[in-house]
């Protein structure tokens, strides 16, 4: 048998094997990154409520994690409750100012009705007094 020299092998190889095993790599990898999308940072937005409070604060404490599930009444987070508690303080106070206020208007008020009481019963005995004046006049 006569031998094929490897120099007349070699052509052939380099002409058809490597540009076939090329594309079709470069295919692999086409079909591969080219149709699809692919991220690290994914999730899927079905049944995400965002949720906002009636009342503003600072939050100082989060009881649930991103994409949890929760229960109905279940605690979502914690506000700051020393702003509550000063403005409590604060009306507390507007409150007793006020009940002093309507305590003393009561006092006066009882008291200007028996001033007008005590008036109106010396008007017969001033009538009367005034009768007795004008007849010694005359």
């Amino acid at each position: 048998m006569p031998r094929i020299p490897a120099r007349r092998l070699l052509r052939p190889f380099l002409l058809v094997v490597v540009p076939l095993v090329a594309a079709m790599i470069a295919l692999n990898w086409y079909a591969r990154s080219a149709r699809y999308a692919e991220t690290d940072n994914a999730y899927v937005k079905a049944q995400v409520i965002p949720i906002s409070a009636e009342v503003s604060g600072r939050v100082v404490e989060v009881a649930v994690k991103d994409q949890q599930r929760v229960a109905k009444d279940a605690l979502l987070f914690r506000l700051d409750p020393a702003p509550y508690q000063l403005a409590l303080a604060r009306a507390e106070a507007q409150l007793s100012v006020v009940r002093t206020e309507i305590e003393t208007l009561r006092a006066e008020y009882r008291t200007a009705r028996t001033e007008a009481e005590e008036q109106a019963a010396r008007i017969p005995f001033l009538e009367r007094q005034m009768e007795r004046v004008a007849r010694r006049k005359e």
